[in-house]
This record gives structure tokens, C-alpha cells and sequence, in this order.
């Protein structure tokens, strides 16, 4: 093990705990004009943990997170709230962003002055940390799947109602919070056949590609796209009719 990889090893950590709070943030963003009050809960976590990234001894930061603490309390999620919250996230990113440039001036000059048995001391110390770090971001990802999980439940729930409009919303919702993985197929799925319900035949198809294209065994979604594929060959054939329920 060099020198280098105590800092390293710090640096990798806090820029994946940031690159977690960007995805949340978008998540958050999302949801606000659709959801507010899931957007107010998952602002109010990201909050938290951002305030943990950077230290609550930050003054600019902990006084902008008490600005989204209080315009969160609003119901509904207010434009306040996501201002606060992105200049909240952006002062993460710079402050990792500045100690991504001293760090490792200060780390180079103290590791020649230690012992090795400060060093190795040292280097317990970072390991432990990533482990607190990566039990942390695990603990994130588990809240955006149970954020995903009643997004798609009530998004479900709309489109068993007839509700595709709202079911096209919740879907869209659902997918913002936990973007580009297998778990998500479904998601698109039942937004494409919401769509295709809505006559909104391309965007429709778009989602069942992107279905495919998460989870490629998908026999469902591949024989809703070519249900939308057959209606709009109808429609281009002058005999448009309504595809055949799923």
C-alpha cells in the first residue's frame, strides 16, 4: 500500500456520498411538482446527511438547511424549499471539491513527518471511516428503494383505476428516484402501457424499449410494444383501433 491511498480511499468515499446527494436532490426536484409531500420527506433526509458530509460546524451550511427545514414544513413543497436545498447541495460539492485540492497537499506533508506506526494507526482510522461511509450510502439506497417501492405501488393504483394520467406521473416519479436499474423495468413498462392508453403512441414505445433495454428477458414488455407497434401500423392503415388489454 502507497502513501497515497489513506487519502485516496477519503476522497473516493466523500465524492460517492456526493454523487448520492445529486441523485437525490434531481429526485427530490422531480417529485416537487408531483408529489410534495414525498418530496418534503426525502428533502428533509437529504438535509441530513448533507449537513453530516460537510460538518453541522459549517455556519452557510447548517443556515441554509434550517431554510429548508422551515419552508418544508410548508405544505406544499414550495419553490423556497428547492432553492435552499440545491444551494444546500452545490456548498457540498465545493467544499469536497476545495478539500479535494488541499487534502492531499497536508496528507503528503504529515505522512513524512509520521512514524510508520502512525501511518499504519492512520490508516485504520480511513478504513474504518469507509466502512461507516459505505454503510451509510447503503442505508441511502435502501430508502430510495422504499421511496421507489410506494411510488410504483400508488402509481399501480391509479392505472388499475383508470387514472393514466396520474398513473404516467407517479411511473415518472418512481423512476427519478431509482433510475437505470433492472428494478425499474417495471416502472417503464407500466408507464408505456399508460401512455399508449393516453394515445401518446411514441413516448409509449420509447418506454417499452427502455424496459427491454433495463431487463432484456421481459416477455410482457416486449409484447406491449408490439401491441403499440400494431396500433400505430393500424392508424398509418387508416383502421386505428384500441390495443388488445395486457
Amino acid at each position: 500500500m502507497t502513501k497515497r491511498d489513506p487519502a485516496r480511499a477519503v476522497r473516493a468515499a466523500r465524492q460517492t456520498k456526493i454523487e448520492d446527494c445529486l441523485v437525490r436532490l434531481n429526485s427530490v426536484e422531480t417529485l416537487s411538482g408531483v408529489a410534495p409531500r414525498d418530496a418534503s420527506l426525502l428533502a428533509e433526509a437529504l438535509v441530513e446527511d448533507v449537513l453530516h458530509l460537510v460538518g453541522s460546524g459549517d455556519a452557510t451550511a447548517t443556515g441554509l438547511a434550517n431554510v429548508v427545514r422551515g419552508a418544508v414544513a410548508v405544505d406544499p413543497f414550495s419553490a423556497e424549499a428547492l432553492r435552499s436545498l440545491r444551494a444546500l447541495v452545490s456548498l457540498a460539492v465545493a467544499r469536497v471539491e476545495q478539500e479535494r485540492d488541499t487534502g492531499l497537499k497536508a496528507v503528503r506533508q504529515a505522512l513524512s513527518r509520521w512514524s510508520p506506526v502512525q501511518i499504519l494507526a492512520v490508516v485504520c482510522l480511513l478504513i474504518a471511516v469507509v466502512i461507516v461511509v459505505g454503510l451509510q450510502l447503503q442505508g441511502a439506497n435502501t430508502r430510495r428503494g422504499r421511496d421507489f417501492t410506494g411510488l410504483f405501488a400508488r402509481a399501480s393504483s391509479r392505472q388499475g383505476a383508470g387514472d393514466h394520467a396520474g398513473a404516467a406521473e407517479l411511473f415518472n416519479a418512481a423512476i427519478a428516484v431509482l433510475p437505470d436499474t433492472e428494478r425499474t423495468a417495471d416502472a417503464w413498462n407500466d408507464l408505456g402501457w399508460s401512455l399508449l392508453m393516453l394515445n401518446k403512441d411514441d413516448d409509449a414505445i420509447a418506454a417499452f424499449r427502455k424496459a427491454l433495454m433495463l431487463k432484456p428477458a421481459f416477455p410482457r414488455a416486449r409484447n406491449n410494444l408490439e401491441v403499440a407497434q400494431r396500433k400505430i401500423d393500424l392508424k398509418k392503415a387508416g383502421a386505428a383501433s384500441q390495443p388488445t388489454p395486457r
